[in-house]
Protein backbone atom coordinates (compact mmCIF):
# COMPACT_ATOMS: atom_id res chain seq x y z
CA UNK A 1 0.00 0.00 0.00
CA UNK A 2 1.45 3.35 -1.03
CA UNK A 3 1.99 5.83 1.79
CA UNK A 4 0.86 9.43 1.27
CA UNK A 5 2.62 12.63 2.30
CA UNK A 6 0.94 15.88 3.31
CA UNK A 7 0.33 18.50 0.64
CA UNK A 8 3.18 20.90 -0.10
CA UNK A 9 2.87 24.21 -1.90
CA UNK A 10 5.30 24.22 -4.81
CA UNK A 11 4.42 27.56 -6.39
CA UNK A 12 2.07 30.45 -5.72
CA UNK A 13 1.54 33.93 -7.15
CA UNK A 14 -1.53 36.06 -7.76
CA UNK A 15 -2.47 33.95 -10.79
CA UNK A 16 -1.68 30.32 -9.99
CA UNK A 17 -1.14 27.98 -7.09
CA UNK A 18 0.54 24.57 -7.34
CA UNK A 19 0.35 21.95 -4.59
CA UNK A 20 1.37 18.31 -4.49
CA UNK A 21 -0.02 15.17 -2.90
CA UNK A 22 2.71 12.57 -3.25
CA UNK A 23 2.76 8.91 -2.34
CA UNK A 24 5.56 6.38 -2.11
CA UNK A 25 4.39 4.92 -5.45
CA UNK A 26 6.73 6.36 -8.09
CA UNK A 27 5.13 4.62 -11.08
CA UNK A 28 3.12 7.61 -12.26
CA UNK A 29 2.59 11.28 -11.45
CA UNK A 30 -0.74 12.83 -12.46
CA UNK A 31 -0.70 16.58 -13.09
CA UNK A 32 -4.24 17.94 -12.75
CA UNK A 33 -5.26 21.27 -14.27
CA UNK A 34 -8.30 22.97 -12.79
CA UNK A 35 -11.41 23.66 -14.83
CA UNK A 36 -13.38 26.91 -14.74
CA UNK A 37 -15.74 25.47 -12.13
CA UNK A 38 -12.94 24.94 -9.59
CA UNK A 39 -11.12 28.27 -9.72
CA UNK A 40 -9.59 29.85 -6.63
CA UNK A 41 -6.96 28.72 -4.16
CA UNK A 42 -9.20 27.26 -1.46
CA UNK A 43 -11.11 24.03 -1.14
CA UNK A 44 -10.37 20.57 -2.49
CA UNK A 45 -8.13 20.51 -5.54
CA UNK A 46 -9.43 19.19 -8.87
CA UNK A 47 -8.74 15.43 -8.92
CA UNK A 48 -7.49 15.29 -5.33
CA UNK A 49 -10.15 12.95 -3.92
CA UNK A 50 -9.92 10.65 -6.93
CA UNK A 51 -6.13 10.28 -6.75
CA UNK A 52 -6.29 9.75 -2.98
CA UNK A 53 -8.78 6.95 -3.55
CA UNK A 54 -6.59 5.10 -6.07
CA UNK A 55 -3.32 5.84 -4.25
CA UNK A 56 -1.45 7.78 -6.93
CA UNK A 57 0.66 10.91 -6.65
CA UNK A 58 -0.78 14.14 -7.95
CA UNK A 59 0.16 17.74 -8.52
CA UNK A 60 -2.71 20.20 -8.74
CA UNK A 61 -2.48 23.45 -10.68
CA UNK A 62 -5.16 25.98 -9.82
CA UNK A 63 -5.98 29.31 -11.41
CA UNK A 64 -7.16 32.31 -9.41
CA UNK A 65 -9.75 33.07 -12.06
CA UNK A 66 -11.28 31.53 -15.16
CA UNK A 67 -8.75 33.12 -17.51
CA UNK A 68 -7.84 29.88 -19.33
CA UNK A 69 -4.30 29.99 -17.87
CA UNK A 70 -3.29 32.82 -20.16
CA UNK A 71 -0.78 34.53 -17.85
CA UNK A 72 2.77 33.63 -18.87
CA UNK A 73 3.75 32.65 -15.32
CA UNK A 74 1.97 29.33 -15.93
CA UNK A 75 5.15 28.17 -17.66
CA UNK A 76 7.23 29.05 -14.61
CA UNK A 77 4.87 26.93 -12.53
CA UNK A 78 5.01 24.07 -15.04
CA UNK A 79 8.83 24.10 -15.05
CA UNK A 80 8.76 23.39 -11.30
CA UNK A 81 6.32 20.54 -11.84
CA UNK A 82 8.56 19.08 -14.54
CA UNK A 83 11.44 18.92 -12.08
CA UNK A 84 9.30 16.96 -9.62
CA UNK A 85 8.16 14.62 -12.41
CA UNK A 86 11.73 13.46 -13.03
CA UNK A 87 11.52 11.17 -10.00
CA UNK A 88 8.55 9.27 -11.49
CA UNK A 89 8.47 6.59 -14.17
CA UNK A 90 5.64 8.28 -16.09
CA UNK A 91 3.81 11.60 -16.11
CA UNK A 92 0.16 12.07 -17.08
CA UNK A 93 -1.45 15.47 -17.74
CA UNK A 94 -5.18 15.51 -16.91
CA UNK A 95 -7.85 18.17 -17.41
CA UNK A 96 -11.35 18.95 -18.58
CA UNK A 97 -12.61 21.99 -20.52
CA UNK A 98 -10.34 24.86 -19.42
CA UNK A 99 -8.05 22.30 -17.80
CA UNK A 100 -8.06 20.22 -21.00
CA UNK A 101 -7.00 23.26 -23.00
CA UNK A 102 -3.98 24.01 -20.79
CA UNK A 103 -2.99 20.33 -20.64
CA UNK A 104 -2.87 20.32 -24.45
CA UNK A 105 -1.11 23.69 -24.50
CA UNK A 106 1.56 22.55 -22.04
CA UNK A 107 2.12 19.36 -24.04
CA UNK A 108 3.48 21.50 -26.88
CA UNK A 109 6.70 21.93 -24.93
CA UNK A 110 6.50 18.99 -22.50
CA UNK A 111 6.68 15.49 -24.04
CA UNK A 112 4.68 13.91 -21.22
CA UNK A 113 3.84 10.23 -21.41
CA UNK A 114 0.08 10.72 -21.67
CA UNK A 115 -2.39 13.62 -21.95
CA UNK A 116 -5.99 12.82 -20.91
CA UNK A 117 -8.69 15.37 -21.68
CA UNK A 118 -12.43 15.50 -21.11
CA UNK A 119 -14.21 18.01 -23.33
CA UNK A 120 -11.02 19.12 -25.16
CA UNK A 121 -10.77 22.71 -26.44
CA UNK A 122 -8.24 23.91 -29.01
CA UNK A 123 -8.76 27.66 -28.56
CA UNK A 124 -11.50 30.00 -27.30
CA UNK A 125 -10.63 32.89 -29.64
CA UNK A 126 -13.56 33.00 -32.11
CA UNK A 127 -11.26 34.44 -34.77
CA UNK A 128 -9.43 31.09 -34.91
CA UNK A 129 -12.10 28.43 -34.49
CA UNK A 130 -14.94 30.65 -35.83
CA UNK A 131 -17.58 28.28 -34.45
CA UNK A 132 -16.51 28.84 -30.82
CA UNK A 133 -18.73 31.48 -29.21
CA UNK A 134 -19.67 29.72 -25.95
CA UNK A 135 -17.19 31.63 -23.81
CA UNK A 136 -17.49 35.18 -25.14
CA UNK A 137 -19.83 36.32 -22.37
CA UNK A 138 -17.67 34.90 -19.59
CA UNK A 139 -14.04 35.72 -20.44
CA UNK A 140 -12.62 39.11 -21.39
CA UNK A 141 -9.31 37.92 -22.85
CA UNK A 142 -10.42 35.33 -25.38
CA UNK A 143 -8.63 37.21 -28.17
CA UNK A 144 -5.27 36.52 -26.47
CA UNK A 145 -5.74 32.77 -26.15
CA UNK A 146 -2.60 30.87 -27.17
CA UNK A 147 -2.89 28.59 -30.18
CA UNK A 148 -2.02 24.89 -30.05
CA UNK A 149 0.07 24.12 -33.11
CA UNK A 150 2.34 21.23 -32.14
CA UNK A 151 1.76 18.27 -29.83
CA UNK A 152 4.78 16.59 -28.29
CA UNK A 153 3.31 14.12 -25.78
CA UNK A 154 3.75 10.41 -26.38
CA UNK A 155 0.02 9.66 -26.19
CA UNK A 156 -3.30 11.52 -26.20
CA UNK A 157 -6.68 10.29 -24.97
CA UNK A 158 -9.64 12.51 -25.80
CA UNK A 159 -13.06 11.94 -24.23
CA UNK A 160 -15.77 14.02 -25.91
CA UNK A 161 -19.20 14.17 -27.50
CA UNK A 162 -18.86 13.89 -31.31
CA UNK A 163 -22.13 15.80 -31.73
CA UNK A 164 -20.85 18.80 -29.76
CA UNK A 165 -18.52 21.71 -30.60
CA UNK A 166 -15.75 19.65 -29.03
CA UNK A 167 -15.69 17.41 -32.12
CA UNK A 168 -14.67 20.49 -34.13
CA UNK A 169 -11.98 21.31 -31.60
CA UNK A 170 -10.58 17.80 -31.93
CA UNK A 171 -10.46 18.20 -35.70
CA UNK A 172 -8.77 21.61 -35.34
CA UNK A 173 -6.02 20.10 -33.17
CA UNK A 174 -4.70 17.94 -36.02
CA UNK A 175 -3.63 15.21 -33.61
CA UNK A 176 -1.24 12.44 -34.70
CA UNK A 177 -3.30 9.34 -35.47
CA UNK A 178 -0.68 6.93 -34.18
CA UNK A 179 -0.59 8.60 -30.76
CA UNK A 180 -4.26 9.45 -30.24
CA UNK A 181 -7.19 7.51 -28.81
CA UNK A 182 -10.73 8.86 -29.22
CA UNK A 183 -13.44 7.99 -26.69
CA UNK A 184 -16.69 9.35 -28.11
CA UNK A 185 -19.52 9.62 -25.58
CA UNK A 186 -22.66 10.60 -27.48
CA UNK A 187 -24.94 12.96 -25.55
CA UNK A 188 -22.25 14.13 -23.15
CA UNK A 189 -22.19 17.65 -24.57
CA UNK A 190 -19.16 19.50 -23.12
CA UNK A 191 -19.14 17.36 -19.96
CA UNK A 192 -18.94 13.66 -20.93
CA UNK A 193 -17.43 12.85 -17.55
CA UNK A 194 -20.79 13.63 -15.93
CA UNK A 195 -22.41 10.79 -17.86
CA UNK A 196 -19.58 8.47 -16.79
CA UNK A 197 -20.09 9.59 -13.19
CA UNK A 198 -23.87 9.14 -13.36
CA UNK A 199 -23.55 5.53 -14.53
CA UNK A 200 -20.87 4.78 -11.93
CA UNK A 201 -17.81 4.20 -14.12
CA UNK A 202 -15.93 7.53 -14.07
CA UNK A 203 -13.37 6.38 -11.50
CA UNK A 204 -12.72 3.06 -13.26
CA UNK A 205 -12.62 4.76 -16.68
CA UNK A 206 -10.10 7.43 -15.63
CA UNK A 207 -8.02 5.05 -13.54
CA UNK A 208 -7.75 2.67 -16.49
CA UNK A 209 -6.55 5.50 -18.74
CA UNK A 210 -3.94 6.55 -16.19
CA UNK A 211 -2.65 3.11 -15.17
CA UNK A 212 -3.04 1.18 -18.42
CA UNK A 213 -2.98 3.90 -21.05
CA UNK A 214 -6.33 2.82 -22.47
CA UNK A 215 -9.87 1.75 -21.61
CA UNK A 216 -10.94 -1.81 -22.38
CA UNK A 217 -13.46 -2.27 -25.17
CA UNK A 218 -15.84 -3.90 -22.68
CA UNK A 219 -15.80 -0.89 -20.34
CA UNK A 220 -16.16 1.59 -23.19
CA UNK A 221 -19.04 -0.36 -24.73
CA UNK A 222 -20.78 -0.45 -21.36
CA UNK A 223 -20.31 3.31 -20.93
CA UNK A 224 -21.85 4.00 -24.33
CA UNK A 225 -24.79 1.64 -23.89
CA UNK A 226 -25.58 2.70 -20.30
CA UNK A 227 -25.55 6.44 -21.01
CA UNK A 228 -29.36 6.47 -21.16
CA UNK A 229 -29.35 5.78 -17.42
CA UNK A 230 -27.72 9.18 -16.88
CA UNK A 231 -29.87 12.20 -16.01
CA UNK A 232 -27.31 14.43 -17.69
CA UNK A 233 -27.72 12.57 -20.98
CA UNK A 234 -31.41 13.46 -21.11
CA UNK A 235 -30.82 17.02 -19.92
CA UNK A 236 -28.26 17.45 -22.69
CA UNK A 237 -30.69 15.95 -25.21
CA UNK A 238 -33.36 18.41 -24.09
CA UNK A 239 -31.08 21.45 -24.42
CA UNK A 240 -29.76 20.39 -27.79
CA UNK A 241 -33.16 19.76 -29.39
CA UNK A 242 -35.59 22.22 -27.80
CA UNK A 243 -35.29 24.82 -30.56
CA UNK A 244 -35.30 22.71 -33.72
CA UNK A 245 -36.58 19.30 -32.64
CA UNK A 246 -39.05 19.88 -29.79
CA UNK A 247 -40.52 16.39 -30.15
CA UNK A 248 -37.13 14.96 -29.19
CA UNK A 249 -36.92 17.45 -26.31
CA UNK A 250 -40.34 16.22 -25.13
CA UNK A 251 -39.04 12.64 -25.21
CA UNK A 252 -36.15 13.75 -22.98
CA UNK A 253 -38.55 15.42 -20.50
CA UNK A 254 -40.75 12.30 -20.43
CA UNK A 255 -37.69 10.17 -19.69
CA UNK A 256 -36.53 12.50 -16.91
CA UNK A 257 -40.00 12.30 -15.34
CA UNK A 258 -39.94 8.50 -15.51
CA UNK A 259 -36.55 8.54 -13.76
CA UNK A 260 -37.89 10.80 -11.01
CA UNK A 261 -35.27 13.39 -11.88
CA UNK A 262 -35.37 17.15 -11.39
CA UNK A 263 -38.72 17.28 -9.55
CA UNK A 264 -38.56 21.06 -9.10
CA UNK A 265 -37.29 21.94 -12.58
CA UNK A 266 -39.32 19.43 -14.56
CA UNK A 267 -42.56 21.49 -14.76
CA UNK A 268 -40.59 24.40 -16.23
CA UNK A 269 -38.92 22.15 -18.81
CA UNK A 270 -42.28 20.69 -19.79
CA UNK A 271 -43.80 24.16 -20.23
CA UNK A 272 -40.89 25.13 -22.48
CA UNK A 273 -41.42 22.03 -24.61
CA UNK A 274 -45.17 22.56 -24.89
CA UNK A 275 -44.70 26.20 -25.88
CA UNK A 276 -42.12 25.25 -28.50
CA UNK A 277 -44.36 22.50 -29.91
CA UNK A 278 -47.16 25.05 -30.30
CA UNK A 279 -44.83 27.50 -32.02
CA UNK A 280 -43.65 24.90 -34.53
CA UNK A 281 -47.17 23.66 -35.23
CA UNK A 282 -48.32 27.23 -35.99
CA UNK A 283 -45.37 27.93 -38.29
Amino acid sequence: MATMNMNNELFCNQHFRVVDQLTSDKSVLVVCFANAASIGFHGVDFGQKFLSKIGLSGIFIHSAEADWFQHESIFEAVSIVREVSKSFDQTVLLGDSMGAYIALDVSQCWPADHVITFGPVSNINPDLPPFETRFLDHFSNVKNCRSITSLAAKKYSLVYDPCDFDQRHVMALDLPDDRTHHYRIYGGSHRPQIILRDIGVLSEFTSSLIRNGHVTSELFSHARSAKRDSEYYWISLFRRNLKNRPAVAKLAVDRLEAMGALPRRLPLLRRKVERRLLETSDA
